[in-house]
C-alpha cells in the first residue's frame, strides 16, 4: 500500500498482490532398468510447454538416459524444472532362438547364468541357473540382481532328427565311356550342400 499526503489530507490506497507456484515438478534424478519408460509429466492449468527436443505435449515419455527438462509457461509466468535419467547396465540374457532342436546323446541345456544374478526363476519351478530340457515346450527364465528385474523366454520343440548318412565311392573312371565318368555322393537325406576335399597320395 501508499499513502501520500498534500499537507491537509492523507491519502491510502493499496494493491494485492498473489504470488501463484506452477504445480509440475519432474521428479528427482532417477535410474531405471533396462525396458523400462518413464512418463514425466508437467501438466499445469493453462499452460504452454517446449521440452528439450522440441515437442510440447504437457507429457514426455522416455526409454532412453539423459537430461530431460521442459519450460512451462502460464498466466504470464514462466518455470523451468529438469531430471537426469540413467538406466542400469543390461545382464544380456538370452536363451537363444525359437524353433527345432534335434535330439541327440548329449542333454539339451538352458543358461540363464549372470555372476550379478541374485536369484533365478523358471517356469518349470526350478531355481537354479540353467535347466535341462527333456521335451518340447514354452521355457521362461526371470533373473533377478540388485535393482532388476530381466525376463526371457524360448520355445522349443525336440525333434527325433533322422541321421544323415551317405556313400561315397573310393574310385571313378574319367574316360567319357559313359560307364562311372562321374564322381557323386549317394545320401539317404535332402543335402542342402556339401564340401569335398581332394588330397593326393603324399596329403
Amino acid at each position: 500500500w501508499a499513502e501520500v499526503s498534500d499537507g491537509y489530507c492523507n491519502y491510502r490506497d493499496f494493491i494485492a498482490v498473489e504470488w501463484q507456484l506452477f504445480p509440475f515438478a519432474l521428479g528427482p534424478d532417477t535410474t531405471l532398468c533396462p525396458g523400462d519408460t518413464l512418463i514425466l509429466e508437467a501438466t499445469t492449468p493453462f499452460g504452454s510447454y517446449s521440452w528439450q527436443d522440441g515437442s510440447s505435449q504437457p507429457v514426455f515419455v522416455l526409454d532412453s538416459p539423459g537430461t530431460y527438462w521442459v519450460d512451462v509457461e502460464a498466466r504470464g509466468c514462466e518455470a523451468t524444472d529438469s531430471i537426469e535419467v540413467a538406466f542400469f547396465p543390461d545382464i544380456g540374457l538370452d536363451l537363444g532362438e525359437d524353433g527345432v532342436v534335434c535330439r541327440d546323446d548329449q542333454p539339451l541345456v538352458l543358461s540363464a547364468f549372470h555372476p550379478a544374478a541374485l536369484s533365478y526363476l523358471w517356469n518349470t519351478d526350478e531355481s537354479g541357473p540353467t535347466i535341462v530340457v527333456e521335451e518340447s515346450g514354452l521355457y521362461a527364465v526371470e533373473v533377478w540382481n540388485d535393482h532388476c528385474r530381466f525376463y526371457d523366454e524360448r520355445d522349443i520343440a525336440l525333434e527325433q532328427c533322422k541321421v544323415c548318412e551317405f556313400y561315397a565311392p573310393t574310385a571313378f573312371s574319367p574316360d567319357f565311356d559313359g560307364i562311372n565318368d562321374e564322381w557323386m555322393v549317394f545320401p539317404n537325406c535332402e543335402l542342402m550342400d556339401f564340401e569335398l576335399f581332394l588330397f593326393d597320395r603324399w596329403g
